[in-house]
């Protein structure tokens, strides 16, 4: 877990996706957690529910936000989230925006003061014969390099 306020080196992106990893296994929700663009393949309709980590391969430096670290870094990174499929259509978007809204409380709270949440964009096949739905949103997390 992220150490906010102590003498310990700030968290890299990675330790973060890595806590709402650890958040869904101690709530016991065995939803898949991946990291990449590949695993958006066959991402959609009929497939099983995952949340997919998209980190942005670039970043930008800025200016520390603690007096005497170095540097800040800001990455942005996009999350896809699929609910289970319980077929129907009022509860379409139940499942997926239940576990959107896990995931984006665990990353508030590995990442507090440090992330902003940005597009957030639920998709569901209304013109398909299939049931599902899933939810997209990004965020950036800004870091300090220490001397």
């Amino acid at each position: 877990m992220p150490i906010v306020g102590s003498n310990a080196a700030p968290s890299k992106l990675s330790t973060v996706i890595g806590y709402v990893v650890d958040l869904l296994s101690q709530a016991g929700n065995a939803t898949p957690v991946m990291v990449g663009k590949r695993y958006l393949e066959g991402f959609g309709v009929g497939s099983d529910p995952r949340v997919v980590f998209v980190p942005e391969v670039t970043g930008t430096a800025g200016p520390a936000l603690v007096t005497g670290n170095v540097a800040s870094v800001t990455r942005a990174c996009d999350v896809f989230v699929r609910g289970a499929e319980d077929g129907t259509d009022l509860g379409r978007f139940d499942a997926a925006e239940t576990l959107a809204d896990v995931v984006m409380t665990a990353l508030r709270r590995a990442a507090t003061g440090r992330l902003e949440f940005g597009p957030y964009t639920p998709d569901g096949p209304t013109d398909a014969d299939a049931f599902g739905a899933d939810v997209a949103f990004s965020f950036t997390y800004t870091r300090d390099i220490r001397k």
